[in-house]
């Protein structure tokens, strides 16, 4: 009886989940080539096709983080250097500054005395 085929099918249930799943005729009508060519049900070239498509995914990801990282890494070494020479740089003004500070008061002083020496 009908009651009895539902209650059956509702008590084997498929083994994967099922989905509706709209595509256009035209690709419908090559995975349809793919799967006759193949010697496939569309369900298993589709899967296949999914399970291609996730695999190549997960892949090209760890690689292109890992990628990402490597040249932050290259980024963050390149900044520390630069940081490295402009404090270096600064110092050295700092010092030629000092440097010529330190020459401004000589002369001022040798003027000074050189001024003090003629009074005399």
């Amino acid at each position: 009886s009908l009651e009895t085929f539902m209650t059956e099918k509702k008590a084997r249930p498929y083994k994967h989940p099922q989905i509706n799943l709209r595509i256009p005729e035209e690709l419908k009508e090559k995975v349809q080539e793919l799967a006759d060519k193949h010697g496939r049900s569309m369900n298993a070239e589709i899967i296949l096709a999914l399970e291609k498509y996730l695999e190549s995914q997960k892949q090209d990801l760890p690689e292109s983080f890992e990628n990402y990282y490597l040249q932050m890494e290259k980024i963050d070494l390149h900044f520390k250097k630069y940081t490295e020479t402009i404090k270096s740089l600064t110092k050295i003004l700092e010092n030629e500054n000092l440097i010529k500070n330190i020459a401004a008061a000589s002369q001022t002083q040798a003027e000074i005395l050189q001024k003090n020496s003629i009074k005399k």
